[in-house]
């Protein structure tokens, strides 16, 4: 009766050691960094139903987005430099992301910026972009929404 006392305590304590350690393991596995966004992308963005191609060059820095984006023969996502700011979150299912572009300003010389947003799905950029103006006291759509998928280029 003794012995297996002690052989259920060893083995009980195993199992403990065990747990802690797979909880170590996996908060690890949790704390690791999500997909990394850098590099080229290419694909197309739908402007009136229209496939227009889209190049997007991004650098990530922890939760961080800059680069480049081009959108080639379309007049209301004219870019002032393509330059991007924006963000990364890595989710439990999935990886979002949101950034931003200035655009040449409109008509009444109003400032506007074209707003991404997305998710990275299986080495696919999927999203859709916004073109805001400044309303002098807030951004304000001005209804251009726009659904694009990029793939990583080789």
């Amino acid at each position: 009766m003794m012995m297996r006392m002690r052989t259920m305590a060893i083995v009980c304590g195993v199992g403990t050691v065990l747990a802690v350690l797979g909880g170590v393991t996996s908060s690890s596995a949790q704390a690791a960094p999500g997909a990394d966004l850098s590099g080229t992308w290419t694909g197309s963005v739908c402007v009136s139903d229209t496939p227009k191609p889209m190049t997007l060059t991004l650098h990530q820095d922890g939760k961080t987005l800059t680069g480049k984006v081009d959108i080639k023969d379309v007049p209301v996502l004219h870019f002032t430099d393509g330059a991007l700011t924006g963000q990364i979150k890595v989710g439990a299912r999935d990886t979002m992301f949101k950034f931003t572009a200035p655009l040449t300003p409109d008509a009444q010389n109003r400032a506007r910026k074209a707003s991404f947003g997305g998710t990275l799905k299986h080495d696919e950029l999927q999203g859709g972009v916004e073109v805001l103006t400044d309303s002098g006291s807030d951004w304000s759509s001005d209804q251009h929404n726009c659904k694009f998928t990029l793939k990583r280029a080789q």
